[in-house]
């Protein structure tokens, strides 16, 4: 079914159960070109990511990436996305100093 796939999509996705946890993502991993890991900001317990690393020493997946999920913006302005343009003209009236 893999090579079907691969014949017709530029890249295949396959999702499987938490790698670490059950041995299914080992099994898949044979048949993938590169591996992610989807970590969750200030979810996943960082034992978690020792115990990867410890597996990757055994199993050795291959081209391994992290995509960190739910990271919040910190200083970077509003997280709102969009597109426009535009022009605005303001008037505002002496501000008068008080002590």
């Amino acid at each position: 079914m893999l090579e079907h796939l691969e014949s017709k999509f530029d890249y295949v996705l396959v999702d499987s159960a938490p790698v670490g946890i059950l041995s299914d993502g080992y099994v898949l991993s044979r048949y993938c070109d590169a591996t992610l890991y989807v970590i969750r900001h200030n979810h996943t317990p960082k034992q978690m990511l020792e115990r990867l690393e410890e597996n990757n020493k055994i199993n050795e997946l291959k081209n391994i990436a992290i995509v960190f999920n739910g990271v919040r913006s910190r200083g970077f302005g509003s997280e709102k996305y969009g597109y426009g343009y535009g022009y605005r003209y303001t008037y505002s009236k002496k501000r008068t100093r008080r002590v």
